[in-house]
């Protein structure tokens, strides 16, 4: 085998007996090796006196070992913050019912941003025709359909909230700056303000199963 330097500049040969080698010479190869050698089982192991190239080596050795060691831990801890960052982050994915529970809004992920649109409504239609947006205040956009409209745009995720979004309500057609935190797995808190969080109200959205 090839030798290898250990981390206090020994250098440590195992080399195994043949079974074939006659007795006479295996005790002639023992009693000249007795010195040098240290006799463990069917194994001869010895030791080589480092050199001070080595002995400085092996000064190096533990420090280098911990920079690795360290610089390795650091990536695993990053590398694992940014996992459950991410994961934490999409938590707020998937389909959910309003208060009321009249409609769905599915909330998805674009571009890094967080949005969300209905897509479900108890009543989708008005005189067998779809739903219209007709109390937008933008007169353009009311000929558009509630159906499949963008209700949250632009939030991104930051310690544990979804912020700096806004959402729009169909039913009196004004659109709000708005905050969004998990109560719980189940339960999305959405929180519409003018101005001030403070100054808002909050409704409960609720995970469709």
């Amino acid at each position: 085998n090839i030798p290898t330097q250990s981390p206090n500049g020994a250098i440590c040969i195992v080399c195994q007996i043949l079974k074939h080698t006659q007795q006479s010479k295996r005790n002639d190869l023992i009693s000249t090796a007795h010195k040098k050698l240290r006799l463990n089982s069917n194994f001869f192991y010895f030791r080589i006196k480092p050199s001070p190239q080595n002995f400085v080596n092996s000064k190096k050795s533990p420090k280098i070992i911990f920079m690795k060691t360290l610089f390795a831990s650091l990536f695993l801890i990053l590398f694992t913050s940014l996992s459950l960052q991410a994961q934490n982050a999409d938590a707020i994915l998937g389909v959910w019912n309003n208060t009321e529970k009249d409609a769905r809004i599915e909330i998805y992920k674009e571009n890094g941003k967080y949005f969300g649109k209905i897509v479900w409504l108890q009543e989708p239609t008005e005189n067998g025709k779809p739903k219209l947006d007709k109390n937008n205040a933008d007169k353009s956009l009311r000929n558009q359909p509630i159906m499949g409209m963008k209700l949250l745009k632009g939030f991104v995720y930051d310690d544990g909230s979804w912020e700096d979004g806004t959402i729009y309500d169909p039913k009196n057609g004004k659109t709000y700056s708005c905050v969004m935190n998990l109560k719980n797995p189940e339960v999305l808190e959405v929180r519409g303000y003018v101005g001030f969080s403070m100054l808002g109200r909050t409704v409960e959205w609720t995970k469709q199963k």
